[in-house]
């Protein structure tokens, strides 16, 4: 099983825009035809990764991080996107919960990581409102029309998850599963 980044399938148009994320992605597309190689493969099971929470990504390296532990300190949190900035959040202990069931069943796969699409401003107003948190947050004007997506748009990882009878954590209780980590970290 390989883990690869979203960016090989779908990358959004800021970083087709960037050379760094266009080098990523090829090194990733070239990872992906090693591991064949090596395994003598060709249905290599791949997870393209896009955006992820877990209790374990306490890093505020990472946008949903990182607005959770502003909120719990009750500090601005400033959005600096002057586009719409659009993800999917799926838990990574479910995501590789199902990838686990499918190589255990003997079933091959590539899918893309999933979840309900949300803006950031509206993700960092729902942290904020579920944390119970007096952080303000302000943002540049957006331009419409420009939109940030690094999201997939097919939904592999749903239906992997009704298969397997998996109920996706929503992103209330991914804010709530980081902000519990952030805690005790």
């Amino acid at each position: 099983m390989l883990i690869s980044s979203g960016v090989v399938e779908h990358p959004s148009d800021l970083q087709l825009a960037n050379m760094s994320y266009m080098s990523y992605a090829k090194l990733k597309r070239e990872q992906e035809q090693a591991f064949k190689k090596i395994l003598k493969a060709e249905n290599l099971n791949v997870c393209y990764l896009y955006s992820c929470t877990s209790r374990e990504i306490t890093s505020l390296d990472y946008a949903f991080s990182s607005l959770v532990s502003k909120a719990l300190k009750n500090e601005e949190i400033h959005i600096n996107s002057y586009k719409k900035v659009i993800r999917r959040y799926v838990d990574l202990r479910q995501l590789f919960e199902v990838m686990i069931r499918c190589i255990s069943s003997g079933e091959q796969f590539k899918i893309s990581s999933g979840g309900d699409f949300i803006e950031i401003q509206d993700l960092a107003n729902l942290i904020v409102s579920e944390l119970k948190s007096e952080s303000a947050i302000s943002r540049a004007k957006v331009d419409n029309g420009n939109d940030d997506i690094y999201a997939s748009k097919d939904n592999s990882m749903e239906l992997l998850f009704s298969k397997y009878k998996i109920q996706a954590l929503d992103i209330r209780e991914q804010i709530r599963n980081v902000s519990s980590a952030l805690r005790s970290s």
